[in-house]
């Protein structure tokens, strides 16, 4: 039976002040972490907003990992203009494998409102209060993405399962999340519990398509690539921006589109749309 482990936090100097990360170092269960990798924000104890991920009661399976140095390269960025180009971090390569297996399996990458965004100048910000035109952190280099739209998703009965980490963060079991350069699920680190929740929310970036939440790098909507991590929906950024446009053109404009959900294929589970709030369904437009 495999050991029970837990996370610990490193931190990362950026300029002359250090950017703050948790991300997810895997230790045996019981062995003290070294002090300088205990995130700290001043001289005094960190808030608990900053603090590590403990206490989970699984490890990540090799087969549930995919390390960064591991993905091909290939092409398909864009900046805000809607142009290609070619500069893609490995962080970014990897994120694309988990949002294939997300999508196929049927299950909807989301935040919970409560868990706090890290904005570019160092500030935390509710993810319910984000907004088109925010500047976030999107990975541990420091780099700034801008928030194109706000993804609203409904939640049926006003309770979803969710995975609610000690630090505060609060997303779905499925959304991937970075682990010292591995991809992994929040699932097979905690359970997942019902939760309070009208709406959960995601996030469509004009570059990154990463962003750091309650310290840690996170997935966010259209990683736009090809090769054996392509995705027709989640894996296209044009695609996922269409279909918002679509759903609520005066809403994506304004910087927040609302739905009541996703459209899945029959067969494969892979997703291929939204779901609106009157139930009509916005597809992903054929080639």
């Amino acid at each position: 039976m495999p050991e029970s482990r837990i996370p610990v936090a490193s931190r990362k100097r950026t300029g002359n002040k250090f950017w703050r990360r948790i991300s997810i170092k895997f230790t045996q269960r019981g062995e003290k972490p070294e002090e300088s990798r205990l995130v700290k924000v001043t001289t005094t104890s960190a808030p608990k907003d900053q603090q590590p991920i403990k206490n989970t009661t699984k490890s990540v399976p090799k087969n549930m990992q995919i390390a960064a140095k591991d993905q091909l390269a290939v092409s398909g960025d864009h900046d805000s203009s809607g142009k290609s180009s070619d500069h893609r971090t490995p962080n970014q390569l990897a994120a694309s494998y988990y949002y294939n297996m997300v999508a196929s399996q049927g299950v909807d990458g989301c935040f919970g409102g409560e868990s706090l965004v890290h904005m570019d100048g160092g500030a935390t910000k509710p993810v319910k209060e984000l907004k088109k035109g925010d500047l976030v952190q999107c990975n541990d280099e420091g780099e700034i993405a801008e928030v194109k739209c706000v993804l609203v998703q409904q939640v049926a009965g006003g309770t979803k399962a969710m995975v609610k980490f000690e630090n505060g963060l609060v997303i779905t079991p499925m959304h991937p999340i970075m682990s010292e350069g591995v991809w992994a699920l929040p699932k097979d680190m905690q359970d997942s519990h019902q939760v309070d929740a009208k709406r959960v929310f995601n996030f469509l970036l004009d570059k990154q398509h990463t962003i750091v939440v309650n310290g840690v790098v996170c997935s966010a909507l259209g990683h736009h690539r090809k090769g054996h991590t392509w995705h027709p929906f989640w894996g296209n950024w044009h695609q996922v921006m269409s279909c918002m446009r679509r759903v609520d053109e005066v809403g994506f404009e304004n910087g927040s589109v609302e739905i009541a959900g996703t459209v899945r294929d029959q067969k494969s589970g892979t997703v291929y749309g939204f779901r609106c709030i009157d139930g009509t369904v916005v597809a992903q437009e054929s080639k």
